[in-house]
């Protein structure tokens, strides 16, 4: 198949590359001199911790500030099953409303298994 590295999902699922991505990120905490990109933070829905993560983010302070000069913050996208950027969504005001219902605003994080990435 090309484009793909059989057994290796997490090189070619972006869930996958979410999660590598945060543990390296995580490795290199508070180490500048070993590593000075700064990645953005991304949270797979599907997992329990980095979804109540995600909903702790958009009740922050922090978020509604940033919310007020950034009217996108994030895209959420189908972490594996869809391709050429289907299931891919611009998280906006409409849609962070729409994700906090189906989510109920972090309350149901770690009882829905749908493969989602912010």
């Amino acid at each position: 198949m090309y484009g793909h590295v059989p057994g290796h999902h997490p090189l070619v699922q972006k869930e996958g590359n979410v999660k590598m991505i945060n543990e390296f990120a995580k490795r290199f905490e508070g180490k500048p001199h070993c590593f000075e990109f700064n990645f953005p933070r991304s949270y797979r829905l599907n997992n329990e911790q980095e979804c109540k993560e995600f909903f702790a983010e958009l009740r922050s302070d922090a978020y509604r500030e940033r919310r007020k000069t950034e009217p996108v913050t994030y895209i959420i996208k189908v972490g594996h099953g869809a391709h050429r950027a289907r299931g891919l969504d611009i998280f906006d005001e409409e849609k962070e409303v729409e994700v906090k219902q189906h989510y109920g605003d972090g309350e149901y994080c770690g009882q829905i298994s749908e493969s989602i990435v912010a």
